[in-house]
């Protein structure tokens, strides 16, 4: 697909076929993920792939019980990690590129995602044995779309868009 096409396409989910994805989608998916640029090349993440049923429906409830996330093929929990002398935000917004990129590329393959914010982080780490330094940034749900999502709309780009200074 070609590169615009795949950022018009990506829209947010919220329902989902019972469906796994294919090893060898999943895999391109966390290669765009790997290949993400970050700052000084840090590559301070790590993406907990969750495929078990039990953990999605108990991802899905910490999540503020949005419990369609447990019918999608994939949760993707997107951690950073603590590096000496870099601060939070900074590692924050490395993992917010790879991130975009896993969105991206699960277009690409023919899938749809949406993007969890809010989420009970204790519970979570807790719950994948996540350690207490790490930190997490996002959760994304992969999977085969049942149904249409939302209508959306955008600001036109003069009104997002100044040249030379802000206006």
């Amino acid at each position: 697909m070609d590169f615009v096409d795949v950022v018009r396409s990506r829209r947010s989910y919220r329902k989902y076929q019972s469906r796994k994805i294919s090893d060898e989608k999943l895999a391109n998916i966390i290669e765009a993920a790997r290949l993400a640029p970050s700052g000084s090349n840090r590559q301070a993440w790590k993406f907990i792939v969750v495929r078990d049923g039990d953990k999605k429906t108990r991802l899905a409830e910490l999540c503020g019980k949005q419990l369609w996330m447990a019918d999608a093929g994939i949760v993707i929990v997107c951690c950073w990690l603590p590096v000496a002398g870099a601060d939070e935000s900074k590692l924050r917004r490395d993992v917010t590129i790879a991130t975009e990129h896993i969105v991206l590329a699960a277009v690409n393959e023919g899938l749809s995602t949406c993007w969890i914010g809010s989420f009970d982080t204790d519970a979570v780490k807790s719950l994948l044995a996540i350690p207490q330094e790490v930190g997490i940034n996002t959760i994304v749900v992969l999977g085969y779309p049942d149904g249409l999502p939302r209508e959306r709309t955008y600001k036109r780009t003069d009104e997002i868009v100044c040249y030379d200074s802000f206006k």
